[in-house]
Parts: structure tokens; C-alpha cells; sequence
């Protein structure tokens, strides 16, 4: 899930989720473009958007990481505040 603040409520957010084996330069598992028109989500903060990315499983190892890659790809204002919550089985 990502929660922000992003006043003008016209964001383009691409986001990818990586698995980065140690050693290795990684693999993408999903990626979604979204945006806040789209979403049509506020939860009293404009530039709320709600995402689910399904992912195929991975067999991780000590010292691997997955990761969260956000790209703010337009929007005529920035976000004053982002937070984002990734949830794992």
C-alpha cells in the first residue's frame, strides 16, 4: 500500500518489486504504472493510492533483499510525504 501527500492529485507513480539475490543483480517480479485519477482514492489525503502486486514465490537465502522501486514519473507537485507498506505471507 502506498500513502502520501500529493496536493494536486495528479501523480504518476511506476512501480517495480525486486528480489536481489546476494550476489546477483536481481530480478523484477511485477510492476504497475498507476495514478491517483485512476485510483480514485483519497482516504482523506490526496495522492492515496491502494496496490496489490502479485508476485510468483521466490526462494530467498540469507542476505537477499526484495525491494520497493518508486518512480515519480509525473505530477505538477511533488509528494510532501510518502509511506509505503509491503506485506509478505
Amino acid at each position: 500500500m502506498i500513502r502520501g501527500f500529493q496536493p494536486t492529485l495528479d501523480a504518476t507513480l511506476e512501480i517495480d518489486l525486486l528480489y536481489r539475490p546476494q550476489g546477483s543483480g536481481g530480478q523484477r517480479l511485477a510492476t504497475a504504472t498507476v495514478s491517483d485519477a485512476a485510483q480514485g482514492v483519497d482516504g482523506g489525503f490526496p495522492g492515496d493510492i491502494n496496490l496489490v502486486l502479485t508476485a510468483p514465490p521466490v526462494m530467498p537465502s540469507c542476505g537477499d533483499t526484495l525491494v520497493v522501486r518508486i518512480k515519480f514519473a509525473q505530477g505538477s507537485s511533488p509528494y510532501s510525504d510518502l509511506d509505503v507498506m509491503l506485506i509478505t505471507p
